[in-house]
């Protein structure tokens, strides 16, 4: 019973990840670096970012 659901979960993580990146174009791990930067960016209160983010996201979408 617990080979099925584990067979069942890397079946439904596989799919999920492969919609991911047709979505987006971009690797999980190079999806979670873009995310890592901009997170890191927004917490920087030296710098003025969000702008720039919210211009690359519209452009992109």
């Amino acid at each position: 019973m617990q080979a099925e659901k584990d067979q069942k979960y890397w079946k439904d993580y596989t799919e999920f990840i492969q919609e991911v990146e047709n979505l987006t174009n971009l690797s999980p791990s190079a999806l979670l670096l873009r995310y890592e930067e901009l997170i890191a960016e927004l917490n920087d209160e030296e710098e003025d970012y969000f702008l720039e983010w919210k211009y690359e996201l519209n452009h992109e979408l």
